[in-house]
Parts: structure tokens; C-alpha cells; sequence
């Protein structure tokens, strides 16, 4: 199984079929910012991909509309909409 870490925690999270990268760190007791509880509206769960951007898919059409509503920079994903495919480093600016 695809593993996330979260820095600068160091917490590195095992997840399970079809969990996204807000459910892992939930499930591992990291704070996340969000606010519409992970529907991919508001765009506060954004992370950095610092590792392994190349295990995520392209953004699906919810994400991107957030991505460019809230000025998304190159790495950050929305956690609430990304189901890792082969093992990832995150940050945040909010930890």
C-alpha cells in the first residue's frame, strides 16, 4: 500500500484503498485546515507535494476548479480530492 508523510511531523501514514491524502492525516490525528468537510469547495486542506508528485493523477474536475479559484501554485493539490498511487511526502503552510 501507498504510504503518505507528513512533514514536519514526520508522521508517515499507511493508506487504504481509496482514502485521500485529508483522510489519512485525519485517521492519523493531524490537524488539517478545512472547511466543508472534504468536499473539494473551500480549498483550505491544500498541501505541497514535496515528494512524489508523480504518484498523484491529474486533477479531476472539482479539484481544478478549486486549484484556480484559490491561486493553487505548482505541488499543491487540494487533500480532500488526491488518492495517492505510490508513496508521497506532503507539507503545509498551516503546520
Amino acid at each position: 500500500m501507498p504510504k503518505v508523510k507528513f512533514l514536519p511531523f514526520g508522521t508517515v501514514v499507511e493508506l487504504r484503498p481509496g482514502e485521500t491524502i485529508l483522510d489519512a492525516g485525519r485517521r492519523a490525528g493531524l490537524p488539517f485546515a478545512n472547511g466543508c468537510s472534504g468536499h473539494g469547495l473551500c480549498g483550505r486542506c491544500r498541501v505541497r507535494v514535496r515528494h512524489g508528485l508523480r504518484s498523484l493523477d491529474a486533477p479531476n474536475p472539482q479539484e481544478r476548479k478549486v486549484m484556480v479559484v484559490y491561486h493553487y501554485g505548482p505541488g499543491e493539490r487540494a487533500a480532500c480530492q488526491v488518492i495517492p498511487h505510490g508513496d508521497i511526502t506532503v507539507t503545509a503552510t498551516y503546520w
